[in-house]
């Protein structure tokens, strides 16, 4: 009956670990294709999806306490993003004129930020220096963004300084 009872838990073991080893190869299929995609707008609209499940892993690696994995996979959603983002504009497209690509990348990296920010909350403040400088790095990316879809809006520094005018 040891026998039976041991392959019982080793077949449950599996069916546990089947939905995350079908999960990296969904993350690993998106990743590929947006690798091989050569078209920069396609690129980018990639970056919804895969952001969408690179995230879902970081949270997990956050949640297990696996925050090396977590800062690995998160450094290359923002690598992925930083090459989508040097492509658009290697086109030479007018980010306002024609928002193809530029829009879908700035949604996708406005919202990873949030989630971010939330993750971070279960991060001890010793542990949290690499998701900081990932951060970091997509808000300055963001800012980037929305500078190129808006560049007639009032640049931040502008209306700072116009309030200490007043």
């Amino acid at each position: 009956m040891a026998w039976g009872s041991n392959r019982a838990s080793q077949w449950l073991a599996a069916a546990a670990l089947l939905p995350l080893l079908l999960f990296q190869v969904h993350i690993d299929e998106y990743q590929t294709r947006f690798d091989k995609e050569k078209n920069p707008v396609r690129r980018a609209k990639l970056m919804d999806k895969l952001g969408d499940l690179q995230f879902e892993q970081i949270r997990a690696d956050v949640r297990d306490d696996d925050l090396d994995r977590g800062a690995k996979v998160l450094d290359s959603y923002v690598d992925d993003c930083e090459t989508a983002h040097k492509d658009l504009k290697g086109t030479g497209a007018d980010a306002e004129r024609k928002p193809d690509g530029f829009k879908q990348l700035q949604v996708s990296v406005r919202a990873n930020l949030l989630r971010l920010d939330k993750m971070m909350t279960d991060i001890d403040a010793e542990e949290r220096k690499p998701f900081l400088t990932a951060k970091k790095k997509l808000e300055d990316l963001d800012k980037e963004l929305i500078h190129e879809l808006f560049p007639r809006q009032p640049d931040g520094e502008a209306r700072d300084n116009k309030k200490e005018k007043k």
